[in-house]
Parts: structure tokens; sequence; C-alpha cells
């Protein structure tokens, strides 16, 4: 097989991790030009790739650096992540789109967004994705222990902020 089809191979299998990855990680819900960019940069890198790494990691791997290097190019990452986090509580949602988002999803996401970035990112990867510590690993250049100790602490960190914002809306009913 050349890589052409490798890639094409790789779109078919992986296409809708690196949409979903990519939602979760930037905050909108149209993302196929980070889609299209990722797979451009896996076609001018696929020598680069190991194939001892699984390609769904690898190219999770690349849409990460994608979606950090579009943040750069716009001004700050931190700017940006404000930026969304007032969007996301001013958006209005379709009939449609509010039949499919229950306000737990809605609620978690928000959450997220709150949580410090290595926090975000291995909740994205770890919990949401659902990749092993092995994989996130290999994505955050970090060990796999770093993987599980920040996993857990994001999940009792998420695990508070979702309590404070249900105590919050119990003082306003």
């Amino acid at each position: 097989m050349d890589q052409r089809e490798v890639i094409e191979t790789w779109y078919r299998l992986y296409e809708k991790d690196v949409t979903h990855y990519l939602a979760y990680y930037t905050g909108y819900v149209d993302v196929e030009d980070y889609v299209q960019e990722t797979f451009l940069k896996a076609i001018r890198e696929i020598e680069r790739f190991r194939s001892a790494s699984h390609p769904r990691t690898w190219l999770i791997a690349i849409a990460r650096n994608v979606a950090r290097d579009a943040f750069r190019r716009n001004k700050s990452y931190y700017s940006f992540l404000q930026k969304k986090k007032k969007e996301t509580a001013q958006v209005e949602i379709s009939v449609e789109q509010q039949l499919l988002v229950l306000e737990d999803h809605r609620a978690l996401y928000r959450n997220i967004l709150k949580l410090k970035d290595a926090y975000r990112d291995v909740m994205y990867l770890k919990g949401l994705l659902e990749m092993n510590s092995e994989e996130c690993a290999e994505i955050l250049d970090w060990s796999t222990n770093k993987v599980n100790v920040t996993y857990h602490r994001a999940v009792k960190k998420l695990k508070t902020l979702m309590e404070e914002e249900d105590n919050e809306r119990g003082e306003v009913l």
C-alpha cells in the first residue's frame, strides 16, 4: 500500500475520532479545516510515523498540535479560551441540537473548559476519547504515571466544579 492509500484508510478509520477530539478541544462544532490540516500534515510527515505507535494516537497528536498552532496564530491561547467560554454561555442552540445535547453534557463541557490546560488535555484524551494511559502519554509526551496522576486530579477537580455549579443552581432555584 502506498502512503496515499495508507492515509486514506486512516481517514476512513479515524476521522471521527480526530473530529471529536478537535471539537472538544477547540469548542467549535465546525472543525473541518482543522481535520483537513491534520490529515495534510500526516501525509507530509508519514515517514516520521513509528509503526510501534497506533495511527489514531499519532493523528490525534498531530490534531492537538494543529489546534495549538491555530490558537497561537490567533493571538494567545488564553484569550481564545476566555472568548470560547463567553461564547459557550451565549450560544443559541437549535431545537434539534437541544434534543441531542443534554444539560449534563453542556455542564460537563463548561466545567472542562474551566480546568487548567494539563487537566483539560488529559480529560479529552482519556475521559472523552477513552484512550488508554499509554496512548495519552505518547500524545502528551508525558510518562504513563503522569497521565494517571493528572487524570485522577482532573477528575477530582471536575467533580468539585460540577458540585459547585449544582449548588449555585440550587441556590438560584
